[in-house]
Formats: C-alpha cells, structure tokens, sequence
C-alpha cells in the first residue's frame, strides 16, 4: 500500500511521543542524563580556553649566560648591563645582544661591548613569575605570531570537527560519538601537559577543539531527543551554566598554579571517571528508530521506564514500526538537494555566523582594554551563569524566537557600540562589552535549543555540526579582522550581520511545545500564521463553512418551494425530551468568513447602531406584511467572524437574513479575524461579550426592521466548535432573572469567570494532549473512545490548560459551556445542555455510549462532570425560550429552543445528507462530510455522533493540498490554462497506465506528508511524470486518498449514494468525472448559502416535529434536488479496485 508506505514515515512521532509520556517526562532516568552532562561541559569549557591563561605577557632578554665563563661571580644586574644594549630611553633591548667576544672583564668594562646581534642562544625572563607557552617555547623576538597560529588551528579544529562530529553522529549514532569525542579529550587534552614541543602543543589544541565541539553536537542531540517540551530547554540552560562555571574554575585554578602543565594535570583529572559513561549512557531511541534498530530502541525505552519505576504497555511498544527506507538513507547532501531542509540551513547558518562574529569581536574587544587577563575571564564567566538562566525565564514569557531575538539583538547593539565608542571611554567600554557578552551567552544557549529543536533526527548532528562550523567561520572573520586592526570593516561586519540573523530570526518558525521533527518531511514550518496553521478540523469547519466567498463550500442562498405543514400539536420524541444541563463544545467554527449580511426584507424604521449596515427593503409592504405573518424558525450561527441569523418559513423558504460582523461593526473589541491573537502566537482567544452584545444588536435590528417575533415556533442554532465559555458562580440566578428593560451585554458583563475564551484556532495545548491521550493508554485508544485523537484545540484540552494555569478562575467557574451551548443558555435562560454532535468532539465524550468519559475527565479537571452536566440528543428540545425575549422582543411564551450544535454538523444538516451520501468541498482545502453508521475511528479524520439521527454518526476529513495543489499542476502541465487541464483528464485513460501519484506541496494532514511522490505501474517511485499523466495521477491520487481515508472510517459506497460536490472545482466537470469513477457513485452539485444557519433552522423544525416520529429526511424532503452533473464509466469500478488496493 503506497499511502501506507508513505505514511509509516510518519506514524512514528505521535507513538514514539506516546511512548516517551509513559516513560515520563522528567524521571530519574531523564534527570541522571541531564547531570551526566554536567562535568563534560565543565571540562569542555576548561579546555576550550585554557591556553588564554599560557600566554601571559613576559618581558624577555637575551641569554648572555657566555660572560659567566669569563667572571662566574657576575650579579645578574652587572652581566645584563655589559651583555646587552640599551634603548635611547635607558632600558634594555630584550631582542639584541652584544655579539661575545674573548676577552677578560677587565678589558670588557674598560672598553666596552659594540657589535650587536640577534639572541643566539635564546632568552631569559627575570621577571618570571609562573611557567607559560612564552617562555617554555620563547615565543618573543619574531615568534610571537605563533600565538595567533594557536587560535587559529582551534578554530580550524572547530570547523573539521563540526563537520566530522555531525556526520559520524547521525551516521554512527548519538553514544558511540560522545564516547569518541571524550575519548579524544581524554587523549589530547590530558595529554596536552607532556608535550615536548609547541608544534605538538598546537597539534593537540587542534585535536582538543574537535572533541569540545564533537561533545557539544553530539550531546545535544541526545538531549534533545530524550527530553520534552520545557525540560529539553532546563537541560541546555543548566549545562551550559556549567560550562560558564568551567571558565571560572579554570580561571581560579590558572592563578594559583606556578606552571602551565600542572594546569592540565590537575584540571584533566575529573575526565578520567567519564570512562563510566562506557556503561551507564544510553542511545537515543528516536535515532535507533530512524536507523531500523527497532528492538533496539524499545529495549533502551523499557530500560528508561524501569528506572523510572513506570511500565511501557506491550500494545503501545508494538505500534513502533521500522521507518521507509526513504528516510533512513538520508544523507549530508539533503541539505543541497532539499528545499526546505536547504532553506533552513541557510536561515540558521546565517545567525549562527552572527551569532559567532558578535560573541567572539567582543571577547577580543574585552581584551584590548588592557583588563587584567584574569577578571575579563572570571567575571564574563559569572555573567554568564545568570545570563543563561534568565533564559528560562524568557522562554517561559517570550518562548524561544522572541527570547533568541531580544538577547540577540541587545548583544549586537553592545558590540557596535564597543567598536565605536572611543578608547579613552574605557570604564564604559568594559561595561558595555560585558553586556555584550551577557546577551550574546543567552543567545548561543537559545540558538542552541531552537536549532536542535529545527532540525530533523536523521539529519539533526550534522545540521548541528554544519551551523558550527559557520559559528567558528564568524570567529575567524572577527579574529581576522580584529588581528588585522580593519576597525571600519568590523564595524560592517558586525553590524550587518546581525540585521540579516534578526530579519531571518523574525520569519523563523516557534518550536516551543511542537512535535520534533525526525525526518524531512517534517520540516515544513512547524508553525504557520494563524491562517495557515490550521489542524486537521480547524480546517474542517472553517474551510466548510467559510469559504462560501471562495466558492469552497456552499455557494449561493438556499429557495425553498415545498408545502410543508408544521404539525398543530408538537410533540417531543422520548429520547428527544428537554434537559437542563450544559456542557463542553468542540469543533472549529462554521461560518467565520465573508462580510456581513445585511437584513433583507423589510426597511429599518430605526436607525442602527452606527457602523451597522442598515436592513434593506426586499419587497413591498403588503409583501411584507405577508411575509411577517408567517410561521418560522430560526437559525443562528454564532461563528468565528460574525454572528448570523437566517428566518426560515414552514415552507422551508428563507425570507430573511442578516448578521453582525465583529471587526467591522464591534470595533470597541479590538478584535482581528473574530479573534484576539496572543504574543506566543499559538494562544487565541474571542471576549465572550462580544458574542453577547452582537446578540443583542442583532435582536434589535429585526425589531427595527419589523420583524414578527411572535410567528416564531422555534429556534436553534450553531457555534464555532472547540470555543467554550465559563460562566462565573452565581451566574445562573443572572440568567433565570434577566431584566427586559436591559440590553443582555450590561446584565451578563460579570457573568464570566474568564472574559477571554479560547477558541478553535488555539494550538498552545500540546503538552494537555499529551497528557491526555497517555491518560487513556495513546492517540488510537482516545481515537477510539472519543471519535479523534488529541488535538490542541479540543475543548478537553482546554480546559485543562485553564486548570493547570489559572486554577483559581476554574474554581470559581459553575459551568462550562461550549459556544453552541452557551447561545443556547443564552436564549434558554438556564444552563442549557450540550448536544452529542458537538460534544463528541471534545475529546471527552464516548461517542459509542454517548455519555462522559471518566478517564478522560479525570485527566483534565477535577468536577468536570458537574461542571458540564449530562450531554443530549441534538434534536432535544432544551426547553422554551427565556421570558426576557418574550417581554422584550414579542417571542411566543411557547418558542422552543432546539438544543444548539457546532457549526460542521449543522452544516450537514444543512446539505440535506442521508445514509451513504457525501458532501466533497473542493476548495482552497478538500473537506469531506460522511454520514456513518458504523464508524471505526482512526488517527486521522474526526468521528462525531450523528446531528440529525442520534443512532447514525458522521465523519470529517480534511485535505490541506487542494485546489493550490491543482492550480500549481495546472500551471507547470498546463501552461496555466483549465482547458488543457481539461483536455490532459479527457485524453488519458482511466486508471492512467498503472502510473499513481500523490502529491503534497504543504504539510498533508490526512495522512501527515509532504512532497511530491510518484509511483510507476511496478510501485518504482519515479521523479517525473509526462505532462498529461501527471495531471491525471494528481486528480486520481487525490480522489482515491480521499476514498481510503473515508473507508477507514467505516465508510462504504452504498447503492443509493450519491457525492455532493461544493467549491470552486466542482464546476470542471472532467475533473467530478473522475470523482464519479473513483468512488463509484454519481456526483451532484446543488447552491446553497449560511448551511449553519439554514441547517439550524431545519433542525428547529425537526426538534417540534420529533415527537410525530418524522424523520429529519421528511421534515426537508421538497427541498429542491441537487443537479446531476456525472454518473461512473461503465468499467472503473474494476480498474480503481486494482489501483486501491496499491493505494
């Protein structure tokens, strides 16, 4: 199975993030790992910069020892005044002598000394105080740039050993590489005490900064693989404090050591017991995987749980399965040959130069100033054990590319100023630079996180190695420049190189509590704009439900001709009576989108609200009047963007319409888009009263515009699934005592225990998913009880972050409701309940017996039950509507309010679907709606309860690749043109050859993919395709897509079947020909308009009329029929069963 193939690629990550929450997130096991970090960075840093301190300034002389064989009771003042020649200031020459000669002193102090010389038989350092490289090796008179030789073969060395040390990393693996790379830092770092020469000496450096910098990639990656969320970052933080405090420790031991070798001697020691690293380190289990080493990894997890004291069920360790073989073979050259991987390469490695330019410009600034060589170590070091740990503060607030912004951007702002200021400013020179080097060390722990965290497993050591290397290749660009004394071009090189790293650094995606990517497929952008960051059923409703202005969904308004009688007396069926009790919403919102609707069938006779758009006559007044004197239901849509209202009378016909957009007409609110967009990005939220007061200033424009309210036998209505509502204690006496004298907004405005409530487009709940799916044994056991798997904008997991993060506004929360549910109570004047249909989308509700979950209650919140009280049938009249709106508005005592829904289930009430039928929106995003009867969840797709038959289900899938993905083929096969796009599908035989493909330019959600994957009729993957052949895989590859993924649901074609096709592409009908032949059904195309609301306004109908036992199918039965626009080929089902079975 080619899907299957592509998919096991990815399957991985949610069982292995199962997996690793059973383990535990920060056990003994996780914390041991964390602290054997500590001492290899502690040493790493000590020998990183340890040769600072053996190159202390010594005044030498030359060796003029040779006068001692003339007179050996020379004092050393008298044998350096006849020996060596002085300056015109008095003072010795330290590199000249007087040439010897042989004479008797006497004749040496009468005559004197003239010819001079170079030192011939080296040097002396009276002034000596401890044993250095300068006067061990007498690097003066002419040596001295043997100095910068060191600095620049470490350099040299980090760069050779980025590159080595992250490809043997990857290649070899996380634990061999580290024990190799203390291994070279055991040999060459101790052993940098007994060399005999400084060629050796400069050798061995080389070698020392291999394994510092092998260490550093090498342990990251493990880090970073092992721990999770918050704890990877603590780790970073807390070793690199130790590698800070390395720096002192050295600096201390440097000033009270009398030789340079004792140096390495005593301060070599502590690597020694590494060798116990041999025994008690582990492999990381996300890199065995990566590599096929499947038992491998689940032996070293079970080993991580026993230490932990947890058990790993057998049934979630056999879910690991081996990954394609596409992966495991990657290799250094995707960071060529990969767009996105080359792509973030070049971003990083650009900030990373900065990064290594600024930090290194303003350690040698610091040393410039003529500071005592041991304060500008010691004191930058105790700066810098603060500096990082106020990253943990920073990353908590800012998460991590603000935080690697601002630290970044206050240490480039301190290094320009350190090479502009004028020397004589050397107090503030010192301060300034010490600032510097402050920020600059928070943001090299930062970049450190944030890079590992980019980068994907099988690729993550190199990458890591690569952006190291770039690191040093900026040190040596500032050494450089800085030896050469270019002082404008350091100032250029400084300065520009930080705009370029903040510019990318601004356009970098936030890793903070998203998934780790393991191969390349995952690193598309984990983080999106808001717009484009939306998961599996964000996309759902919003896609459905709002892209009516792009011809996504539903198209044009719904005219209804049919006779329908509204039975005189009405009554509710058993399993449909009134319940009082409210609780949770789920799915993302139905009609967000496109501009308010204006009032359409009467003119205003008060003026609105400034800014309203005013009603508009439709009609003359005897129509009018006509039209008020009829029976209707309501529908109302309570979504992300606006709030509508549809009229519909009880001949299904919509005689009004009108709404109330919140950017446009609640400016006050500040609202972008319906929604407040936190600074972390992922958090989203609406002001509860917003919804409130657009209630009440849609109530008054239907009065105004003389609208009968007392013609109204019912209403009902729809909201954004996943947004909820806390009603603060006390909150209910408001609601059962609501003034009619009193707009809603200032009775309700204390009502809500948090003003602010989340909303479908929230994605800041990743580590509660988790949480929760670990709670019932992993992603398919939750699918399975709830109908989806965790996501970040379920309910359930909402709450629970509002638990975990404000428990004292949970506290004082007497009820939850969803959005669909909270409308309700609104109109109820009691807690209203919450429906199956949206309920069952919380991640809370079992959707087979229709009641809470205890597990995943408890995983949440504690008192949730009583907070959300008991869930009821959608077609449950939830009692009659509140008497404010009968004294206010002229409501009927009698009204029923019909349990609300969320916005996708009413939309398929909306489109009239039936058993065995399917709505397919083929628009900027494909969205299929299922009706179900025996649904079998899956890790893809969301399952909910039926909105129009309580024993039937239905399902969504999303697909994010598709008209774009159609326009992009369309463009590259068809020189952009629909009609040749038309003419390739017309010219190319069904079933295309055998040849498949499937095609995913962005992130694919079902399944989780990306890139374009070709298969010949052998199952060879193949690069390419001939024009007319890609265009037919890409529409056969995405219709058979869509028909596995609805099967796994438990859909099946039924014989009387028939395929509603929505959006944009439904208009080429050689493209719903294929979809005809796919699925084996014919396929439809029908107008309609507002399928929330309309579909509201059906089910208010269906509520009243339950009780005559009328199914939901006859109250909408003269609705007009959609237009047959394909029927299957004679053949195809035999040609796509061969190709399904492939697929």
């Amino acid at each position: 199975m080619l899907l299957q193939r592509l998919r096991a690629i990815d399957a991985q990550d949610d069982k292995l993030t199962n997996i690793m929450d059973v383990v535990g997130e920060f056990g003994t096991f996780q914390r041991r790992l964390v602290a054997l970090n500590f001492i290899p960075n502690f040493l790493a840093s000590f020998f990183m910069f340890a040769d600072i301190f053996l190159f202390t300034p010594q005044k030498p002389y030359c060796n003029t020892s040779w006068i001692l064989a003339v007179d050996s009771n020379l004092t050393e003042a008298e044998q350096m005044n006849l020996t060596l020649p002085r300056a015109p200031n008095g003072s010795f020459l330290t590199c000249l002598m007087y040439v010897p000669v042989e004479w008797d002193l006497p004749s040496i102090i009468q005559f004197g000394l003239n010819h001079t010389d170079s030192c011939q038989n080296g040097w002396i350092y009276p002034e000596m105080k401890r044993r250095s490289l300068i006067n061990e090796f007498d690097l003066v008179c002419g040596g001295e740039p043997n100095k910068e030789i060191v600095h620049t073969m470490f350099l040299a060395g980090l760069l050779t050993g980025a590159f080595f040390f992250g490809f043997i990393t990857d290649k070899l693996g996380r634990y061999p590489t580290i024990l190799l790379s203390l291994l070279e830092l055991m040999i060459f770092g101790f052993g940098t005490a007994f060399v005999s020469s400084f060629n050796q000496y400069i050798f061995f450096r080389f070698c020392v900064s291999q394994a510092v910098v092998g260490y550093a990639i090498s342990s990251s990656a493990l880090l970073t693989e092992w721990l999770m969320g918050m704890y990877r970052a603590y780790a970073f933080i807390l070793g690199h404090c130790f590698f800070a405090m390395g720096v002192v420790f050295l600096t201390g031991l440097a000033y009270s050591l009398p030789h340079w070798r004792l140096l390495f001697l005593l301060g070599g020691t502590p690597i020694f017991p590494l060798i116990c690293y041999i025994w008690i380190l582990p492999e990381s289990p996300r890199w065995l995987i990566m590599k096929g080493k499947l038992e491998e990894a689940k032996q070293v997890l079970c080993y991580a749980a026993g230490v932990n004291k947890k058990t790993i069920p057998l049934s979630l360790l056999d879910k690991l399965q081996l990954p394609g073989k596409k992966v495991a073979s990657a290799s250094i050259l995707d960071f060529y040959s990969n767009k996105d991987l080359r792509k973030l390469t070049l971003v990083m490695c650009s900030i990373w130069f900065a990064v290594g330019c600024n930090y290194y410009m303003l350690g040698l600034k610091i040393k410039e100033l003529g500071v005592d060589i041991y304060l500008t170590q010691v004191i930058p070091g105790m700066m810098e054990v603060p500096a990082r740990l106020c990253c943990i503060f920073l990353i908590e607030q800012l998460k991590r590319r603000r935080t690697l912004i601002v630290t970044l951007f206050q240490g480039a702002i301190m290094c320009f100023l350190s090479l502009t200021l004028p020397s004589e400013l050397k107090s503030l020179l010192v301060l300034i630079t010490l600032l510097g080097e402050f920020n600059l060390a928070a943001s090299i722990t930062m970049f450190y996180i944030y890079t590992s965290e980019l980068l994907p497993t099988v690729l993550r050591a190199t990458g890591l190695g690569l952006v190291s290397l770039v690191w040093a290749v900026g040190g040596i660009s500032s050494l450089t420049l800085v030896s050469q004394n270019i002082a404008i071009l350091a100032i250029i090189l400084c300065c520009l190189s930080a705009l370029v790293a903040l510019f990318y650094c601004s356009s970098m995606p936030e890793t903070q509590d998203q998934p780790l990517p393991d191969t390349l497929e995952h690193i598309a952008p984990h983080t999106r704009s808001i717009s484009e960051e939306l998961s599996n059923e964000d996309m759902l409703s919003d896609d459905v439900t709002e892209e009516a202005a792009k011809n996504t969904i539903l198209n044009a308004r719904i005219i209804f001709k049919p006779q329908l009688t509204v039975p005189a007396a009405l009554e509710v069926a058993p399993e449909c009576k009134a319940a009082g009790a409210p609780g949770p919403g789920d799915r993302p919102g139905g009609a967000r989108g496109g501009p308010g609707v204006s009032a359409r069938w009467s003119a205003a006779t008060v003026r609105p609200r400034e800014g309203l758009t005013e009603p508009r006559a439709a009609g003359s007044s005897a129509a009018m009047a006509e039209r008020a004197a009829r029976h209707c239901c309501l529908g109302w849509d309570f979504s992300t963007q606006q709030v509508k209202v549809v009229a519909v009378d009880a001949e299904l016909s919509v005689f009004y319409e009108d709404s109330v957009h919140f950017d446009r007409d609640l400016v006050e609110f500040g609202t972008q888009g319906g929604v407040h967009v936190h600074k972390d990005g992922l958090t989203v939220t609406s002001p509860v009263l917003m919804w409130v007061q657009a209630l009440d200033i849609i109530l008054e424009k239907m009065k105004a515009s003389g609208f009968d309210f007392s013609q109204v036998l019912a209403l009902s209505g729809a909201g954004q699934q996943h947004g909820s509502v806390y009603w603060k204690t006390g909150a209910s006496q408001v609601l059962t005592s609501l003034s009619p004298d009193l707009p809603l907004r200032e009775q309700l405005q204390a009502c809500f225990s948090i003003s602010d409530c989340p909303v479908w487009m929230d994605s800041s709940t990743a580590a509660q998913c988790r949480q929760l799916e670990a709670a019932v044994g992993g992603a398919q056991a939750l699918s399975r009880l709830t109908g989806s798997r965790a996501y970040e904008r379920f309910t359930g997991n909402q709450i629970a972050k509002i638990y975990q993060q404000n428990p004292e506004a949970y506290s004082h929360t007497e009820r939850i409701s969803l959005v669909s549910s909270f409308a309700a109570s609104v109109f109820l004047g009691s807690y209203s309940p919450v429906d199956y249909s949206d309920g069952s989308g919380m991640n809370l509700l079992q959707i087979q017996d229709k009641v809470w979950s205890q597990a995943c209650l408890g995983a949440c919140a504690p008192r949730l039950e009583e907070k959300l009280g008991r869930p009821v049938p959608s077609c449950s009249v939830v009692g009659a509507i509140s008497s404010y709106f009968v004294q206010r508005y002229g409501f009927p005592p009698e009204c029923k309010v019909v349990a609300f829904t969320g916005d996708n289930p009413a939309s398929l009430a909306g489109m009239r679907l039936e058993e065995g039928d399917i709505a397919v929106s083929l628009g900027t995003s494909d969205t299929l709606f299922l009706w179900l009867q025996e649904p079998t969840p899956a890790l893809e797709g969301h399952i909910f309860c039926n909105p129009v038959d309580p024993q039937h289900y239905m399902a969504l899938l999303c697909f994010k690749n598709g008209s774009l993905m159609r326009e992009k083929i369309r463009d590259e096969s068809a020189s952009a043109s629909w009609s040749k796009f038309s003419k390739a599908l017309q010219s190319t035989e069904m079933g295309n050859g055998g040849n498949l493909g499937f095609y995913f330019d962005v992130m694919e959600i079902t399944p989780e993919i990306i890139g374009r994957h070709r298969f010949s009729a052998e199952n060879h993957e193949v690069s390419a395709f001939p024009q007319d052949v890609e265009i037919r895989a890409l529409i056969e590859g995405q219709f058979m897509a869509k028909k596995i993924h609805a099967e796994a649901l438990g859909y099946r074609v039924m014989p009387k079947t028939k395929i509603l096709a929505t959006g944009g592409a439904s208009h080429n009908r050689d493209l719903l020909q294929v979809l005809a032949d796919v699925f084996g059904a014919p396929v439809y195309v029908i107008d309609t308009a507002n399928s929330a609301c309309v579909g509201s306004a059906y089910r208010a109908f269906h509520g009243l009329a339950a009780g005559t036992d009328m199914p939901f199918a006859e109250i909408v039965k003269l609705a007009p029929n959609p237009r047959l626009v394909a029927t299957p080929t004679p053949g195809a089902s035999q040609v796509y069963e061969a190709l399904l079975q492939r697929t």
